[in-house]
């Protein structure tokens, strides 16, 4: 499997019919080198304290088509960083189940939490899954049974349907890559700009 550097952010949504169903639109399409293929995945939306520690995380993992911050699980039209209302800042990824599961990516949700598990702090910072579906609740629920279990403690971890994602501003989009111009020079990308047009 060829190699490439992973650079992925929001695809543009809109949503139509029910919870879970999301329309995808795609702008300036352009392929890393060694990409063979565009891959369709499945969606996993996670709160786990500033979105971005977790886009970072997630964004580099492989099986990970694609990350994007923004805002969700609660009810203000249109938040914004500004005036998130009562949604939480969370990562919405694409994943290639092939590659990596659910399963998987819980694990890393649970391990990587920047506030604690056990704490109940504002909503913006919860920790928070939403799910796509009924098997992701399933395996949610069973994987949060596990942990704490495991660890002997109570979490505060919500878990509720998705309903709708609101990208974050463009300057929280792959934050801490905005941060490191020597990556992004030797993506052989020219401006900060260039990331928030590539799709991959």
């Amino acid at each position: 499997m060829a190699s490439r550097v992973i650079l992925k952010t929001c695809k543009k949504t809109t949503k139509i019919g029910g919870p879970s169903q999301i329309r995808f639109f795609n702008v300036n399409v352009k392929k890393m080198p060694g990409q063979l293929e565009e891959v369709e995945g499945k969606h996993a939306t996670f709160g786990m304290g500033c979105f971005w520690a977790g886009d970072s995380l997630f964004g580099a993992l492989p099986g990970v088509i694609r990350t994007c911050v923004g805002y969700s699980g609660g009810t203000k039209e249109t938040p914004t960083y500004k005036n998130i209302g009562d949604h939480t800042e969370v990562i919405d990824i694409e994943f290639d189940p092939d590659v990596v599961s659910y399963a998987q990516l819980l694990s890393i949700f649970w391990n990587n939490h920047e506030y604690s598990l056990i704490t109940k702090i504002k909503r913006q910072y919860m920790s928070l899954i939403l799910y796509h579906d009924e098997e992701q609740k399933m395996i949610a629920e069973k994987s949060k049974d596990q942990e704490q279990n495991e660890r002997g403690e109570t979490f505060v971890t919500e878990i509720k349907p998705f309903e709708k994602f609101y990208p974050a501003e463009d300057y929280h989009q792959k934050y801490r890559l905005q941060n490191h111009p020597w990556l992004v020079e030797t993506t052989g990308l020219t401006t900060v700009l260039s990331i928030f047009l590539l799709r991959v």
